[in-house]
């Protein structure tokens, strides 16, 4: 929450269509940002392993044939975590495992409204 004392009301409603407009601009930029970033993070994840983590793949039984990509040397990574007895491993794989339940499958459509509180001014 804002600090009451900082707030200064707006005056006309031509400063406050002014500063919506810049709200808005602003919130425009950083979510075509966070896009940008998610879209790169795709890419990374889904590019080929290195030698060296896929000698490591191999080891543990995974197949040339199987998806050797970043992705699958990261989640390795976490589930070796957790079978060291990470606690934090192994709430992320639970937390992976059940998303992957309650999503419609390809071309499928889950029919639920999800409300989203946008209104934090997180800008998230």
């Amino acid at each position: 929450m804002a600090n009451e004392q900082n707030l200064q009301p707006v005056t006309s409603e031509s400063e406050a269509r002014e500063k919506g407009r810049a709200g808005g601009i602003a919130s425009g930029i950083a979510r075509r940002k966070k896009k940008s970033m998610r879209e790169q993070m795709e890419t990374l994840l889904s590019l080929p392993v290195n030698k060296e983590n896929e000698a490591k793949m191999k080891k543990l039984g995974i197949e040339e044939s199987d998806d050797l990509t970043n992705q699958m040397a990261l989640l390795i990574t976490v589930y070796q975590k957790a079978l060291k007895g990470d606690l934090n491993a192994f709430k992320e794989i639970k937390s992976v495992v059940q998303n992957l339940g309650s999503e419609p499958a390809e071309g499928e459509s889950n029919n639920r409204v999800i409300i989203v509180d946008d209104l934090d001014g997180n800008g998230s």
